[in-house]
């Protein structure tokens, strides 16, 4: 003999109303799943930028998914030259290097270290110093701006680096050269403009960031004048997933 058990209305609404939220999560998952597919597949999504001003490091573990990152380093630009004579006017600082690498993720370590160089510090009486190097890991790397001369007469050279895309820093000014005043500006960098030279009697000043060299020094007396600091480096760092 066979039973026949009926399904009481209030228990059949239940199972349509599920039936019918299934139904919505499925439509709403599945489009979902072949977005990401889409993205995947076409390349890389953009997530987020880190700025580095000072020495530090990086770590892969922070970013959830990463597939690949772009790295920029600027390294930090001369110093000027001091202006010693009477008259005199120190030469510009050379704007320091720039360079840009894309990697993935896959090529990076657990945990890479991050270099940013600082600017060329200012002097009384001798050549600028130069600015510092600027690296992430052995993957990216940017040299710093040679320091300005003293009394000027030279140029000051500009770095250079390593990576997928190059721009060396500008030359500085020259000067003194050695009776005939030329412009003693620091040079300019990728990401920053180098000082403008000192007025009359001044010391110079100091470059703009990022990695400007420094502004001779104008010594119109007996007094040396110092020549301007180098602008400061920084390591950008793209990630995406």
């Amino acid at each position: 003999m066979r039973r026949t058990e009926r399904i009481p209305l209030d228990a059949l609404q239940e199972i349509m109303e599920l039936k019918r939220e299934m139904t919505d999560l499925k439509n709403m998952v599945l489009p979902r799943i072949h977005d990401l597919a889409l993205i995947k597949n076409r390349g890389f999504l953009f997530s987020e930028t880190v700025y580095y001003t000072s020495d530090d490091t990086w770590t892969k573990a922070d970013y959830d998914g990463i597939r690949a990152v772009r790295i920029r380093c600027q390294a930090g630009g001369g110093a000027a030259g001091a202006a010693i004579g009477n008259p005199a006017l120190g030469g510009g600082g050379g704007g320091g290097g720039f360079a840009e690498h894309f990697e993935l993720a896959s090529a990076l370590g657990s945990t890479e270290t991050v270099t940013v160089g600082g600017g060329g510090t200012r002097v009384t009486d001798s050549n600028g110093n130069a600015g510092g190097d600027s690296s992430f890991g052995a993957h990216c790397s940017s040299v710093g701006g040679s320091g300005g001369a003293v009394d000027g007469g030279t140029s000051a050279a500009g770095g250079a680096g390593s990576g997928d895309v190059i721009f060396e820093g500008g030359q500085g000014g020259r000067g003194l050269n050695p009776t005939v005043a030329q412009l003693a500006s620091g040079g300019g960098s990728h990401l920053g403009l180098g000082a403008p030279q000192a007025a009359a009697g001044a010391t110079g000043s100091t470059a703009n960031k990022y990695g400007g060299g420094g502004g001779g020094g104008h010594a119109t007396s007996a007094t040396n004048r110092q020549g301007g600091e180098g602008g400061e480096g920084i390591v950008i760092v793209e990630i995406y997933v």
